[in-house]
């Protein structure tokens, strides 16, 4: 059920006009990266939603953002933050 709520979140804005990506190497030398759909910040949607987790590991510009989003789903219990405590 949640992974069928996060392909339909991301296909919908998939479809939409402006997409932008900014990347940026994170601290295991994977890719990461700041997605915007028509100017929203695309993980941050993810977030809110509890459908992702923030990345803890490293430092980067939009961490204590990420977190305080990822405390409140988890505190409502949204998403997966109601059926697992990670």
């Amino acid at each position: 059920m949640l992974r069928m709520h996060v392909n339909c979140l991301t296909r919908n804005a998939l479809q939409q006009n402006s997409l932008q990506v900014a990347g940026l190497k994170g601290y295991y030398g994977r890719y990461l990266a700041y997605v915007y759909v028509n100017g929203t910040d695309f993980n941050a949607l993810l977030v809110k939603n509890g459908l992702a987790r923030v990345y803890k590991e490293g430092e980067f510009r939009k961490k204590a953002y990420y977190l305080q989003l990822e405390e409140i789903a988890r505190s409502n219990k949204t998403g997966l933050w109601r059926i697992a405590e990670w």
